[in-house]
């Protein structure tokens, strides 16, 4: 027994299962089922016992991490910091852009050459204050109710009020993606502003690392055909319908 009270390879499992919602976001009872070969009923009390402790809240069909909008930015950050180089690629002096929440946006703008004149809406205050604290761009920050694990701004009010704004470029964020459904999304409020702000944007652009692949969350956000700019890694294993190849902008880091 360790000094949770619980034998080593229980202590190990839900060690696992923090380190993968840490990774990844979100996972489900069934994915839990399947990485330890136990039943159901068993993957249950693994998050019972989670949740007990404070880790992890439980959603609908599994559960989402606890952890801080910082705790989630120091894994893997090498290749967020990747991503968003490549991303912050395609923004060009005078653009007004959406950046959303959540940690792979993070250093978007660290790799934005310090002379533009650049505006940004968002609605994570982590990802404005960095941004005040180390440019001197313009920072506007969507209203709303604020979230209690990703400082993000969310609630019916934010999507009200991001209706009013139209922007050069939206960098749009992902719970999941695969070939055959697509982006998904964890959070309602969080979802109608992506497809708000996709709506108001003249260029679409997602940005989700590979370790995101072959996750489905709770609800479909939208289709490889509905943006503009898909960046991610060079180890992503789908195979996309050549129509929607060939008009899709696909950048591999």
């Amino acid at each position: 027994m360790n000094s949770n009270g619980y034998n080593t390879e229980t202590y190990q499992r839900l060690t696992l299962i923090r380190q993968k919602l840490l990774e990844r976001g979100s996972i489900s009872t069934q994915e839990i089922s399947s990485m330890f070969n136990v039943s159901v009923q068993t993957a249950r009390k693994y998050l019972r016992d989670l949740e007990a402790a404070h880790q992890i809240k439980r959603v609908h069909g599994g559960v989402v991490t606890s952890s801080s909008f910082f705790e989630r930015l120091r894994i893997d950050i090498d290749n967020k910091k990747r991503l968003c180089k490549a991303a912050a690629q395609l923004i060009e002096s005078h653009d007004t852009i959406y950046i959303d929440g959540g940690s792979s946006y993070y250093y978007l703008t660290d790799y934005i050459p310090s002379t533009y004149n650049i505006s940004v809406f968002t609605c994570s205050l982590p990802i404005a204050l960095h941004i005040k604290e180390t440019t001197n761009y313009k920072v506007y920050v969507l209203g709303g109710k604020v979230n209690d694990i990703t400082f993000e701004t969310h609630s019916i009010d934010t999507v009200r009020e991001a209706q009013n704004y139209f922007v050069d470029k939206a960098f749009l964020g992902i719970s999941g993606f695969t070939e055959k459904e697509g982006f998904t999304e964890n959070n309602a409020y969080a979802l109608a502003l992506k497809q708000q702000f996709m709506k108001n944007a003249k260029q679409s652009i997602v940005v989700a690392g590979a370790k995101k692949e072959g996750k489905v969350a709770l609800k479909k956000a939208f289709g490889f055909d509905e943006i503009d700019v898909f960046i991610t890694n060079k180890e992503v294993h789908m195979h996309l319908d050549e129509s929607i190849a060939k008009q899709l902008n696909i950048l591999l880091v």
